[in-house]
């Protein structure tokens, strides 16, 4: 089951570059979220349960490295029968400057079964760079410190996430490629995504019509189907992000919405009550 949680949020580190797309990267005027929000999902191996998973926004402005920032999180964890044969307890987090949305900085604390993960990535977007620090097994002491120097301003895997959240879908036309400079494990990344067009999407918390979205992947032997990978985010003021699903060559993994809090905008099909 740590399948799942590894495809939902390590996609970055099997994106490769592609030439010749264009880029899109003009943002709503409002924000579609405010502090206190978070989804909660459903994580799912086929129709079985195989853990819960959180997208939050914490309560409060943080200031880090001089700027005012967002302060997002993405949690992950096993449960039920899964998490006694495989328990997983994952944190992915970023500190994105509420003024232009750049990331300055972001962590992963990685707990599945005895291993362990942990890194900070402090970004300088004005010079350039990433300051990579990893610590050891129990998060006491730095394993390595590194600078990586890039040729633009650069995402991590959770800002590149907001920006899909931010940008501008009304010139986007169905098949465009949207193109995201990001950086991750000690790489920089062109993280691609394709725009599928807008679908109807029935979930627990409502019916809403959804931006679909597809990262394109490198032909592998994990993956069926030409676009996978799809991700909907709702088309209304708050962008919900209510479902991911990947199709396997063996079954299907994915996240679907069971719950909401903190929006900045009530969606009018919004229905907390099932």
């Amino acid at each position: 089951m740590a399948l799942a949680y590894r495809f939902l949020f390590t996609l970055y580190i099997m994106i490769q570059p592609i030439v010749g797309v264009a880029q899109y990267n003009e943002l709503i005027k409002e924000v579609p979220f405010k502090a206190g929000e978070t989804f909660t999902y459903r994580v799912h191996f086929g129709v079985a349960t195989a853990g819960e998973a959180t997208i939050s926004v914490e309560p409060k402005i943080k200031i880090d490295q001089g700027e005012r920032c967002y302060e997002v999180n993405i949690r992950g964890r096993s449960t039920g029968l899964i998490s006694k044969l495989y328990e997983i307890e994952n944190l992915w987090g970023t500190y994105i400057n509420d003024q232009n949305y750049y990331p300055t900085r972001f962590y992963r604390h990685i707990k599945e079964n005895s291993y362990r993960r942990y890194e900070t990535y402090y970004f300088d977007q004005q010079q350039y760079r990433v300051r990579m620090v990893r610590m050891d097994k129990e998060n006491k002491e730095i394993v390595t410190d590194s600078l990586v120097y890039a040729k633009n301003k650069l995402y991590d895997m959770v800002s590149g996430f907001v920006h899909l959240r931010m940008l501008d879908y009304s010139k986007v036309k169905e098949g465009d490629i949207i193109k995201i400079p990001s950086f991750f494990d000690k790489e920089i990344y062109e993280f691609q995504v394709e725009f599928l067009g807008i679908e109807t999407i029935k979930t627990k918390i409502g019916t809403f019509n959804a931006y679909v979205l597809s990262p394109i992947m490198p032909e592998n032997k994990i993956f069926r189907g030409k676009t996978p990978i799809r991700v909907w985010v709702t088309t209304d003021a708050s962008r919900m992000p209510v479902k991911c699903k990947a199709s396997l060559v063996v079954g299907s993994v994915g996240l679907e919405i069971k719950d909401v809090e903190g929006l900045k905008y009530l969606h009018p099909e919004l229905n907390l009550d099932q």
